[in-house]
């Protein structure tokens, strides 16, 4: 059990609402595919990557929500003020183990530690004690793209290198993150979505147009404006509006 530290400093002011999870989107479009890859990967990071209005924060809502997924979800929605290592990892441990519950000592001490070098035993502490762990648990972190800082990059690649058995960091990023994705890619540890994932086909248009604006477009009218917006989410939810 992980010892009490009520003396962990989390970055002031820290904002909790940064740990809630993405609302499930008015009238989403039910994607049984899509679910169950994200459901059935193990790969130790799942990247959901595309430009803006293509979903991302909808499809990791859609994923922990899904009836048949087992692992818990914590996410950790990224500003441009996390853009500094101490912030982010602040943010990341309050998430995994509750803004409110117990920290290992360890990594609470290493996350109040100032100092570049407090990620030297930050990251290795969390690792283990995640390890230690039974739970099951997969750690989104949406707008990845806010983040620049080369030392953040290099510890998360350090965590996800290291990611214990049941483990999982799952980022949504307008661009490729700076992390090995070639080398994981090819040892099977990355599963990529990617625009031609994400976008809606003429039945999921259909499906949308009814959910949200009960409106019921023929199946011409959906390929049509499919056809014109490449399926790209926002633009055809723009249309209904």
């Amino acid at each position: 059990m992980p010892a009490e530290h009520p003396e962990t400093s989390w970055p002031q002011p820290f904002t909790s609402t940064k740990l809630d999870p993405p609302a499930l989107p008015r009238g989403l479009v039910d994607r049984p595919d899509l679910l169950r890859r994200l459901i059935a990967s193990d790969a130790s990071l799942i990247l959901v990557d595309a430009p803006a209005g293509w979903g991302k924060s909808s499809v990791l809502a859609a994923w922990s929500h899904a009836i048949d997924e087992s692992r818990s979800f914590v996410f950790v929605r990224l500003g441009t003020e996390d853009n500094e290592p101490r912030a982010f990892w602040s943010y990341v441990v309050a998430a995994i183990y509750g803004a409110d519950e117990t920290v290992p000592t360890e990594v609470a001490e290493a996350v109040a530690a100032p100092g570049p070098d407090s990620l030297r035993t930050l990251v290795p502490s969390l690792s283990n004690s995640l390890n230690d762990s039974d739970r099951s648990i997969v750690l989104a972190l949406d707008d990845y793209h806010q983040v620049t800082d080369s030392a953040i990059h290099q510890s998360v690649e350090y965590l996800i290198e290291r990611a214990p058995r049941g483990f999982q960091v799952a980022i949504a990023s307008r661009t490729d993150p700076p992390l090995p994705l070639a080398r994981w890619r090819a040892a099977g540890s990355l599963e990529e979505f990617r625009l031609t994932d994400l976008q809606l086909s003429t039945s999921d248009t259909r499906e949308l147009f009814a959910n949200r604006f009960r409106l019921d477009i023929d199946h011409a009218d959906a390929e049509l404006l499919c056809e014109r917006t490449e399926g790209w989410p926002a633009g055809i939810q723009l249309a209904g509006v």
